[in-house]
């Protein structure tokens, strides 16, 4: 015989944990009743058992749920605490005179670590929108007041940066239709620049292209257009501190330039180097196969009049192999063999309109 609601109600008091799923199935016509029969109540109303009644409600799908969300706040909390200790203890330290004076003044002014992070990723989230996905973008020219150019196709402007940099870390002033980008927000999208000029990995999504870099190019100077590439998914380094903490060395880019059929001449090029010459000085020059293309993940290109750039490296010598370190612990080893380096220049050449080095258009 089915009990009265009188009863479960009274049951359910008793021992809430033990009755709990009876009263969940019926809960509409409970509380209907209750809201009706004055006896039952009373008895809700005068229940010292108020947190065993509504956990008893709520059922273990609920405590499984809060669980989950202290969990999630949890995470967020470490998450967040992780990406001011790259800002504070990596990238800031890290960084020249002038862009680690202005993020300090900012930090001291009471602005949260967290704002300099958003202002990278808001600059290099539009940049990644403008220009496409993956190397196939091409390079483009980010500018001292943050418009990027790719060739003679204008990109993206300077208030489109400032305004992606105000959203992501949310530095607005005013109010309605009167809300604009801070002052905040224009100091940081100054700063992104800035700090672009030492941490070539500043942009998840993109890294400085050193190769083509003035050589005088001072840190922390400006010195006009600076040069990016976009990064492929499996190049990005998308944990701030891994992206922005010393790594290797790496001080060559790899060049690659076919001499027969499947034999290539790798270049490793000082960074920075200029030079009219076919390689700069100081350049190791080695003799290796198309092997070289699929170790790297890349397809065996279609060469054009200039040396493929294959990527920047820190090279290593010993037992008829060479080792390519991209840092953060990827290497590659490599049948080649060094062939030498290249000598100083010592007679006077003429550069005047001349188009062979490796950097020429």
């Amino acid at each position: 015989m089915s009990r009265s609601l009188c009863e479960i109600i009274a049951a359910f008091l008793a021992a809430p944990e033990e009755h709990g799923g009876e009263v969940r199935a019926r809960l509409p016509e409970i509380l209907g009743h209750a809201q009706e029969c004055e006896a039952c109540g009373a008895l809700l109303a005068e229940s010292k058992e108020t947190e065993r009644i509504y956990a008893a409600l709520a059922g273990p799908e609920a405590a499984e749920q809060e669980a989950r969300h202290e969990e999630m706040l949890r995470s967020d909390l470490d998450s967040e605490n992780r990406l001011r200790a790259a800002i504070e203890g990596v990238l800031i330290p890290g960084l020249s005179e002038l862009p680690r004076v202005v993020a300090r003044e900012y930090l001291a002014g009471g602005g949260d670590p967290l704002d300099l992070y958003a202002a990278t990723e808001g600059v290099s989230l539009l940049l990644r929108r403008r220009f496409g996905r993956g190397r196939g973008a091409g390079f483009l020219e980010l500018h001292e007041d943050l418009s990027a150019t790719s060739g003679a196709e204008v990109g993206t402007a300077a208030d489109e940066a400032v305004n992606a940099v105000a959203r992501f870390a949310d530095l607005w002033a005013g109010e309605g239709e009167a809300l604009e980008p801070s002052k905040d927000a224009h100091r940081l999208a100054r700063w992104v620049y800035l700090a672009c000029l030492d941490q070539g990995d500043l942009l998840r999504h993109f890294r400085v292209n050193r190769l083509g870099r003035s050589p005088d190019r001072q840190r922390g100077v400006p010195r006009g257009p600076l040069p990016l590439f976009a990064l492929e998914a499996g190049e990005r380094l998308d944990d701030p501190i891994a992206r922005w903490s010393p790594r290797v060395q790496l001080d060559r880019h790899l060049l690659a330039e076919p001499v027969g059929e499947g034999r290539f001449l790798l270049a490793a090029v000082p960074v920075g180097a200029g030079g009219e010459g076919e390689w700069p000085e100081g350049s190791m020059l080695l003799a290796a196969s198309d092997q070289v293309f699929s170790a790297l993940g890349k397809p065996l290109p279609v060469f054009e009049r200039k040396p493929l750039v294959l990527g920047m490296f820190a090279l290593r010598f010993g037992r008829g192999l060479v080792t390519l370190d991209r840092g953060g612990g990827d290497t590659v080893e490599l049948p080649a063999v060094r062939l030498g380096v290249v000598p100083p220049v010592v007679e006077e050449r003429e550069t005047e309109g001349s188009s062979s080095g490796f950097l020429s258009a």
